[in-house]
């Protein structure tokens, strides 16, 4: 199959129905949006159809496999734009559409996989499975002993003494953006 879609293929439904969180100590926002997409069923059937991997130099530590859509997808962003409340800009150019599924059935986690990581500012994930089949979804975390809800962006010392702790690598304090992803 093509990495090619239709292009209205990704349009938005008009009766998405949005809710706006405050979670947390830090009263970090979570919007979620529910019948996000118009034609959630065809997106299912095209992503089950999708080429993934799960090659290493493709998934990185991400726990799964991808695919890549090659999608103008700049109403997509200006979507989400308006429902976070303030512009957002791809990470890379060109930003690619991904699909990705997590493996979870007898499927160990490697130490990379472990480690404390940050998401660039915003993550948004769109769960394309049925209603009925809906058993939870994304988890929020505080970590108990260091009361942390999320990662700083320059590693501190409470974020060292938990790495020496965990017996984290040595890529957690060395990587450009201060930790691993």
């Amino acid at each position: 199959m093509s990495n090619y879609i239709r292009s209205d293929l990704l349009a938005l439904n008009p009766h998405q129905t949005v809710s706006i969180l405050r979670v947390g100590q830090g009263h970090h926002q979570v919007v979620i949006v529910d019948n996000f997409y118009q034609y959630p069923d065809e997106i299912l059937k095209v992503a089950l159809s999708l080429p993934y991997s799960d090659r290493f130099e493709i998934v990185g530590n991400f726990p799964g496999v991808r695919a890549r859509l090659n999608y103008e997808h700049w109403k997509l962003v200006e979507s989400l734009s308006a429902l976070w409340g303030c512009p957002l800009f791809p990470f890379f150019s060109p930003q690619p559409v991904v699909f990705q599924g997590i493996k979870t059935d007898n499927y160990t986690l490697n130490i990379g996989q472990r480690q404390p990581h940050i998401d660039q500012d915003i993550t948004a994930m769109v769960y394309l499975n049925p209603a009925d089949s809906c058993t939870g979804g994304t988890g929020l975390y505080r970590h108990r002993p260091t009361g942390l809800e999320r990662v700083p962006p320059v590693p501190d010392r409470t974020i060292r003494q938990l790495a020496n702790q965990l017996e984290l690598s040595d890529e957690f304090f060395n990587s450009p953006e201060g930790y691993e992803n």
